[in-house]
């Protein structure tokens, strides 16, 4: 498959930014823009055509409970402004729509439980459950 190349390596610097509304003390509305790029190294001959550049959007929704848990969901939406060979050819957005759980169990972490869905333009969808943890201080 064209699209499943696995792991490769590269260097990823970001920038961006969020803003966040509470209505009521009940929930939270965030909106993170991110502007990605991916330079791959694996190959570095061809290091200016396996750079990709992207937009990304988030908007997200947190359902404060009052309890440690907090529910919430999200859609990402990735906007490609350059493609990489064959592996890019045709694809210019991704859409990821998430829906979990974070537990705050402590003052400094955090544990989130998710489902993702993986909408792509030229391929099939991908479905997701993961976890993160979180160490803040």
């Amino acid at each position: 498959d064209k699209y499943d190349k696995g792991f490769e390596n590269c260097h990823r610097w970001f920038a961006g930014g969020t803003a966040s509304y509470t209505f009521g003390n009940v929930v939270k509305l965030s909106l993170r823009e991110l502007f990605e790029q991916l330079n791959y190294t694996d190959r570095p001959s061809d290091a200016l055509n396996r750079q990709l550049n992207s937009l990304r959007s988030r908007l997200r929704l947190d359902f404060k409970t009052g309890t440690p848990f907090t529910p919430h969901i999200d859609a990402e939406h990735f906007l490609y402004l350059t493609n990489y060979g064959s592996f890019m050819a045709g694809e210019t957005w991704m859409t990821r729509y998430t829906g979990g759980v974070s537990w705050k169990f402590a003052k400094e972490h955090t544990i989130d439980l998710f489902y993702r869905y993986v909408q792509y333009y030229v391929k099939p969808g991908l479905h997701v459950l993961g976890i993160f943890y979180t160490f803040s201080f």
